[in-house]
């Protein structure tokens, strides 16, 4: 019988996968950027559990970082997340809005800059 052509796994498998599986996905420079966004925590359950920050911050350092993964955290609570958030490429204007208003005088600055084309 011919062998049929296996398929790829899905990076969709990950979704409830354990924290450290989660975050050596993100730490992972060969992750793509479909597993990022599968393995990228909700904003809602960023916020609420400080345990999520560690797996955030390596999403949002990872090379392949989504910009729509980083517009998740631009209300998070630390602002070294949200000033991580800024170093993501081509966030988009509502997020770049957000952050336009953030406490945080430098993250304001930036997004205001990035905004103006500053």
């Amino acid at each position: 019988m011919p062998r049929q052509p296996s398929r790829p796994q899905s990076p969709w498998r990950f979704v409830g996968a354990d924290l450290p599986t989660r975050l050596a996905l993100a730490q992972d420079p060969a992750t793509d950027a479909e597993t990022l966004t599968v393995v990228a925590p909700p904003a809602r359950d960023s916020r609420r559990d400080p345990a999520l920050t560690a797996l955030v911050t390596a999403v949002l350092r990872h090379p392949g970082c989504p910009p729509a993964v980083a517009a998740r955290y631009v209300g998070h609570p630390d602002v070294a997340v949200r000033r991580l958030v800024l170093t993501v490429g081509d966030l988009s204007g509502t997020a770049l809005q957000a952050l336009s208003y953030d406490p945080d005088a430098q993250i304001r600055s930036e997004a205001v800059a990035r905004l103006t084309g500053g």
